[in-house]
């Protein structure tokens, strides 16, 4: 990974529920839409990330650290790891919203990717998104779940009052996460996002690639795009050139 940039906004709300968190280091990208009463929705978005990096660092050290662990024979290691990351989060949650009323319990929808050389992992839970943007052209990886694109897959996307999510971290103590591994090339957009992007930053994002920019000047046109987006909800983007 050469790199990655990242922008949020909060839109037309009047405070923000999301967060971001990119650890070059330990090749981890993340976005959390988070969602609940007061500040809820922030603080466990950031508790989602933070669990979520928290847990990878501990099993790349020491395989028994942070049991329970489930095991996916059809996944390689590393999306294992990324897998039971989400799930670990999760149960860090559900833990906190125990100590809280139920008005002020929150949840979050999690989209997160881990890159090791040429190999991708995505996870997703509830309503964030993936694309790997190649040459131009762009691919879903993960798909949303809300109860817009439930009711209308063709036009439910941006449906006001519709970007409710089936399925989040918080509120359901058994998950099933939608993970996916691909092979990324030189020269890849990864771009990860909350539900307040919609498709036509994507598609601008795509026109960009084409121009074949040097990596910096590809970052600050990405700023630029963003910055001159209308955004009418919280709005949160990651992305990560290879």
């Amino acid at each position: 990974m050469k790199g990655a940039g990242t922008f949020l906004s909060m839109g037309e709300r009047p405070i923000q529920e999301d967060h971001v968190l990119v650890k070059e280091d330990r090749g981890l990208i993340l976005v959390a839409d988070g969602f609940g009463g007061s500040l809820s929705g922030l603080e466990t978005a950031r508790l989602a990330n933070d669990s979520i990096v928290h847990f990878v660092g501990r099993q790349s050290q020491d395989e028994e650290a942070t049991m329970p662990f489930e095991l996916r024979g059809h996944l390689t290691w590393d999306a294992n790891i990324l897998g039971n990351a989400v799930l670990h989060a999760n149960r860090e949650i559900l833990k906190w919203n125990q100590k809280r009323s139920a008005q002020a319990r929150g949840g979050a929808s999690v989209v997160a990717a881990r890159v090791r050389q040429k190999h991708l992992c995505v996870c997703s839970v509830g309503n964030a998104s993936s694309w790997l943007l190649r040459e131009g052209e762009s691919k879903a990886l993960t798909h949303p779940k809300s109860l817009g694109l439930f009711e209308d897959p063709f036009m439910g996307w941006g449906k006001p009052g519709r970007q409710i999510p089936l399925l989040s971290l918080g509120t359901h103590e058994r998950l099933e996460p939608e993970i996916l591994e691909v092979r990324i090339e030189e020269g890849d957009w990864l771009v990860l996002h909350s539900d307040g992007v919609w498709p036509d930053v994507i598609e601008e994002l795509g026109r960009l690639q084409r121009k074949n920019l040097e990596f910096e000047a590809s970052l600050r046109s990405f700023e630029e795009i963003c910055k001159l987006t209308s955004f009418n909800d919280n709005a949160s983007i990651s992305l990560a050139i290879f």
